[in-house]
């Protein structure tokens, strides 16, 4: 009460309601390429992949889009290996056979089969239309894919073919294999020109620097073997091993840089320098083990195929990060 009146209290301001907050979104599932499992995969352009799986397709998926554009079937069994041919790709399969489909806007259209291998086709590299593929069958056999014809082949008694790469600007490549040896093919007479020592663990995959420099993955499980090797061709003995990964390796390449990169069925993706030293490791995301690799050397990506059926994809600059 003042100078005699009464006053009313003032009322509380009336709260604003309370809005809901907005639902997060559910994180995107991944694309499942193959149901299996992505057992290889190859770079065509951009961030558009090809992929193959135990299913005997072969994808091609845009990682930008986020979809499978186009679809090849008809394998009898799994696709092994899968390479790019100019405007074509070549998929190597367990059926013993190889194919060649071309790729144009999106879609993907069988341009020939080639036939002649006794055993499951492991591998497969192509420099521009000649291809080179190897087999369990002891055989390394070079073929014209334009024609889709054979024109070359060598074989070695227990070679059991696990990867081939070309070597850049040569006739030659270099060949893996199950027999624990590693081998350099003279694709105009078809025959092998090096042969290093025996490993202890057979390899897995391989790549090509050059003809002085070359680089493989091993087999193994449980810390034992799973290691990488560089090469020194010119004396037919290792120069370094890199030893890290838990599990066998499903991919290896050396960057424009001489960086080396791996990746295991443990789940990592690793680089290294030439002297041995460690650099970056990168887990998958879903804790998935990674069951092929993938490289772009114009794009400096990277593809790596997941034993979940899906890839992810990684950026080599300064560091290996995730996209």
């Amino acid at each position: 009460r003042m100078g005699g009146k009464h006053t009313k209290s003032a009322k509380p301001a009336a709260r604003p309601a309370a809005t809901a907050a907005p639902p997060r979104a559910a994180p995107a599932r991944p694309c499942i390429l193959h149901e299996d499992g992505v057992s290889s995969l190859c770079f065509l352009s951009g961030t558009d992949v090809c992929s193959g799986g135990p299913d005997g397709a072969v994808v091609l998926y845009s990682f930008e889009q986020g979809r499978i554009r186009a679809k090849g079937e008809g394998h009898a069994n799994g696709v092994a290996a899968v390479a790019r041919a100019g405007d074509a790709v070549v998929s190597a399969s367990r059926d013993h056979t190889l194919r060649v489909w071309s790729i144009q806007d999106g879609a993907m259209a069988l341009r020939t089969q080639l036939s002649g291998h006794k055993a499951a086709v492991a591998a497969v590299a192509a420099d521009g239309t000649r291809v080179l593929s190897g087999s369990r069958d002891g055989c390394v056999k070079l073929w014209d894919a334009q024609a889709g014809t054979a024109t070359g082949e060598g074989t070695v008694s227990r070679n059991v073919v696990t990867s081939v790469r070309w070597i850049p600007g040569t006739a030659t490549a270099l060949q893996a294999s199950e027999d624990k040896m590693l081998r350099v093919w003279d694709t105009r007479t078809m025959e092998a020109v090096q042969v290093f020592p025996v490993d202890k663990y057979f390899h897995t995959c391989c790549d090509a620097r050059d003809s002085t420099m070359f680089f493989t993955g091993s087999n193994g499980f449980g810390g034992q073997g799973c290691y990488a090797t560089l090469w020194d061709a010119r004396q037919l003995r290792r120069a370094h091993d890199y030893r890290g990964h838990a599990e066998g390796l499903t991919g290896c390449f050396i960057a424009p840089d001489r960086r080396l990169c791996t990746a295991a069925r443990d789940g990592t993706v690793r680089l290294w320098d030439e002297t041995g030293a460690a650099g970056d490791v990168v887990p998958v995301p879903s804790g998935g083990s990674i069951a092929s690799l993938a490289f772009h050397p114009e794009t400096s990506l990277i593809a790596a195929g997941l034993g979940e059926g899906h890839i992810i994809m990684m950026s080599l600059g300064t560091t290996l990060a995730l996209r």
